[in-house]
């Protein structure tokens, strides 16, 4: 039988970090779904940190005043360096 992973509690002085299903609490980036889905490449990005949420965006999405708020998810740091930036490349 599998054993239950167990999620280590928030810390209490940081709220700038989200609840990821595969590595707990993180710091979190504001990735645009162009990205996240692979079809475009990252022209936005900053590193997120413990103080700052970090940005991972498309050309067409940084360029825009305002994004779409229904066009950006939240993905911890861990989700979005191993994962989703690989595939979807950084715009050169």
């Amino acid at each position: 039988m599998k054993k239950k992973k167990k999620h280590k509690a928030k810390p209490r002085d940081n709220h700038n970090l989200i609840q990821c299903h595969d590595h707990s609490w993180r710091p979190w980036y504001v990735v645009c779904v162009h990205v996240m889905r692979g079809h475009s490449p990252v022209a936005r990005f900053s590193k997120a940190s413990a103080d700052e949420v970090g940005e991972c965006l498309c050309k067409e999405c940084a360029d825009r005043e305002e994004p779409d708020i229904e066009q950006l998810k939240a993905c911890c740091d861990r989700c979005t360096e191993e994962k989703i930036i690989p595939t979807a490349g950084m715009l050169q």
